[in-house]
């Protein structure tokens, strides 16, 4: 059934239609009836507030007060309670040897009827006055007296005063200490001057005095926070700054800093200091309330055996030479680490930070964080040799040439590549275990030499392919280039099949080169030519393949004019198809090295005595004893020098 939602009135008032409507016209369907009374019965009533009307008499007649509609009926019943928005009308009658002077309160004035429209308790005085008496009523929400002149009227206490027919009688209002008096009202007075009435006839006035209140003002200053609230109630500053209170009143005002400040003091009141805050107001009044944010000293410290700098931002923190800042609560200062040359950062502690990157923290108490630095183990690489050239590193710091030391972090894997300049050929690594001509590894632990041998006086005989090699001198043999490498074109050679570079003459020294094996069996023979005079003076130390075996597998010193061999040889040996060969004469010794692995260190060695004195040229010799030119041995990487 659908629920009635009028008025539960209005439905009494339908079902008595419905009932009366069956009267006349027939009885009405009992379903009709029945839904009716159900809907009477389910609708919901909302329930009106109700509010007191009180009716008092005032002065020194007498008369009753009653109302419409009814309830009031004063003398004997003064007070009834009326719903919420019920007009109510009061009506006064004099007693005989009175006189209805006026009403009071409530909005009502005059001697006609008083309508009040509930909305709240509400209270309305009605002044009667034996005939020729004043009345007087006090009103509004403060305090006084009112006196006359002649006397009689002295209210507060004595509000009502009968004077012969034809007196003047001049009111006085007097306020108290806590209001002000508003005005008069009734016996043709109004204003705020003396009141002036004559008694002929019953007089009724009203006079009015109103509280004073002045605004007491919390202001809140500073960069901090916090909150100020009063005794008694009405300011809750956060959210509500500002009260009135009657004059006279003294109001307490209570600090409290948030946990981020702290109570600066009080200004402004007559208040000082930090402790609570007295004001009694007599006057609108302001109070400051100073919060500052509490700071805190953040402290950097500097540990390990390397050195750095530490930086802050916001600025303050510049340690080395500064290490304490104070900063305000909450600041999230960013520390950064640098080390210096020699130096590595290890990491951060305290403050909540860890790691190698950035210290992020937030000032909340004083605070403390170490910036490690470890010193840095030192890699120290030395160029030495008769050639030149350059030594990189990854990671970058060491191009040497012009830098050739860098600390790196201990555990650092540095890879360091040699590369020769023109002229001059990499021989090798030392130092670092290192070794050979090819990269070098190092991981840092602890300070590190290594040193970089390039041979001088060098040729790697990179020109296009069938040309001659310039600044060289060819003795015998058809010498000239193929795929990068030095090549004899001759088949059947023989040990002065030679060639020397211009300019290489000494007395002692070195030749190095390359040897190269075509890998096909037959005999090969590959030499550095020392002392080389012409027409056919000369040493030469070799390797050969000396059993048709397709590598290098014998070695000797030979000496022209003079023996065959000046040392003995080498046999049954595995040089491989590209070892390196150096051949060094001083004075009257000859040696012979061979590095068959290329890895910088010389594995075999034979030595021998030269009868041959005098300085002359450097070079190589190649010969194949093969018929076919497409078998030949080749050169590659020759230097001379020491």
């Amino acid at each position: 059934m659908p629920r009635y939602s009028g008025s539960p009135f209005a439905l009494i008032a339908l079902v008595s239609c419905i009932v009366a409507c069956g009267e006349v016209g027939g009885a009405p369907p009992d379903a009709a009836i029945d839904a009716a009374v159900d809907a009477a019965v389910d609708a919901p009533i909302d329930a009106v507030p109700a509010f007191a009307l009180t009716v008092a008499s005032a002065g020194d007649g007498g008369g009753t007060i009653t109302s419409s509609p009814a309830g009031i009926s004063c003398g004997a019943d003064c007070t009834e309670d009326y719903p919420q928005g019920t007009a109510v009308t009061l009506t006064a009658a004099a007693a005989v040897g009175s006189t209805f002077v006026g009403w009071a309160g409530a909005g009502c004035g005059g001697t006609g009827t008083c309508t009040v429209t509930i909305t709240a308790a509400t209270s309305v005085t009605a002044m009667f006055a034996l005939n020729n008496a004043v009345v007087v009523t006090l009103a509004g929400t403060g305090a006084g007296t009112v006196t006359s002149s002649p006397a009689g009227i002295t209210c507060g206490s004595d509000c009502a005063e009968a004077y012969p027919p034809g007196t003047m009688v001049t009111l006085t209002a007097t306020p108290d200490a806590t209001s002000t008096f508003a005005g008069w009202t009734g016996g043709g007075c109004s204003g705020t001057g003396t009141c002036a009435v004559t008694t002929n006839a019953a007089v009724g006035v009203v006079a009015t005095f109103t509280r004073t209140l002045y605004a007491l003002t919390v202001t809140r200053a500073g960069n901090g926070a916090g909150t100020v609230t009063s005794t008694p109630a009405g300011i809750a500053c956060g959210a509500d700054c500002a009260e009135d209170y009657v004059t006279g009143t003294m109001v307490t005002l209570t600090a409290v800093p948030a946990a981020s400040s702290s109570f600066g003091g009080w200004s402004g009141g007559g208040c000082t200091g930090t402790g609570p805050c007295n004001v009694t107001l007599a006057a609108a009044t302001t109070v400051t309330a100073t919060f500052t944010l509490t700071q805190h000293t953040l402290t950097v410290t500097r540990a390990g055996a390397g050195t750095g700098t530490v930086t802050s931002s916001p600025a303050g923190i510049n340690c080395g030479a500064d290490c304490t800042e104070v900063y305000n609560y909450g600041t999230v200062v960013t520390l950064t680490a640098a080390a210096a040359g020699g130096s590595t950062f290890a990491g951060w502690s305290g403050g909540g930070c860890t790691g190698t990157g950035t210290c992020v923290t937030t000032i909340t108490a004083a605070t403390s964080i170490t910036a490690t630095f470890n010193a840095a183990p030192v890699l120290t690489v030395t160029r030495t040799g008769t050639g030149t050239g350059t030594v990189t590193s990854s990671p970058a710091g060491i191009n040497c040439g012009a830098d050739c030391t860098e600390p790196y972090p201990s555990g650092q894997v540095v890879v360091l590549t040699a590369t020769a300049n023109a002229g001059s050929v990499f021989a090798g690594w030392s130092g670092g275990g290192c070794s050979g001509t090819g990269t070098c590894t190092v991981t840092m632990t602890a300070a590190t030499t290594v040193s970089a041998v390039f041979t001088g006086n060098c040729d790697t005989f990179s020109y296009a392919d069938g040309t001659t090699v310039p600044n060289w001198t060819e003795n015998a043999g058809d010498w000239f280039i193929e795929g990068g490498r030095l090549r004899n074109a001759v088949a059947n050679g023989v040990y002065n099949h030679n060639i020397t570079m211009n300019g290489s003459n000494q007395l002692d020294g070195c030749g190095r080169l390359t040897a190269i094996h075509n890998g096909a069996a037959g005999i090969q023979v590959v030499g550095v030519v020392l002392r080389w005079q012409p027409p056919a003076s000369f040493i030469i130390a070799l390797v050969q393949d000396n059993t048709n075996a397709g590598n290098f597998n014998s070695a000797w010193i030979y000496q022209n004019p003079g023996t065959m061999s000046i040392g003995g040889n080498l046999t049954n040996q595995a040089f491989g198809l590209t070892p390196n060969i150096e051949a060094c004469v001083t004075g009257t010794a000859v040696t012979l090295r061979v590095d068959a692995a290329q890895d910088g260190t010389y594995e075999t060695s034979l030595t021998g005595t030269t009868t041959l004195t005098t300085a002359g040229l450097t070079g190589v010799m190649a010969a194949s004893q093969s018929t076919s030119t497409t078998n030949m041995p080749r050169i590659d990487n020759f230097c001379w020098g020491p």
